[in-house]
């Protein structure tokens, strides 16, 4: 599956959960995975919160602003630098 076709999906409410997926990336570096939580879905999974843009957003971050939700993880806040 390529970025475009799932992003197509994502848009019409497909949520993925397979990392392979939400690994998929634009030229920008912005995710499936980025995208999804653009849309308040929110996941714990260390490896894709780490999911970063080629501008350092990582997903973690973009979950954070669109939902206000606090990860279990404080140490990963730490490492991505998210205030508490």
């Amino acid at each position: 599956m390529t970025y475009e076709n799932a992003l197509k999906q994502v848009k019409n409410s497909q949520v993925f959960e397979d990392k392979t997926i939400l690994k998929l990336a634009n030229d920008k570096g912005w995710t499936i995975a980025h995208v999804q939580a653009t849309w308040s879905w929110i996941i714990n999974d260390k490896e894709i919160l780490k999911l970063a843009n080629k501008r350092g957003r990582t997903v973690a971050h973009v979950i954070l602003y669109t939902t206000g939700y606090m990860f279990k993880y404080k140490k990963l806040l730490q490492i991505l630098k998210i205030m508490l």
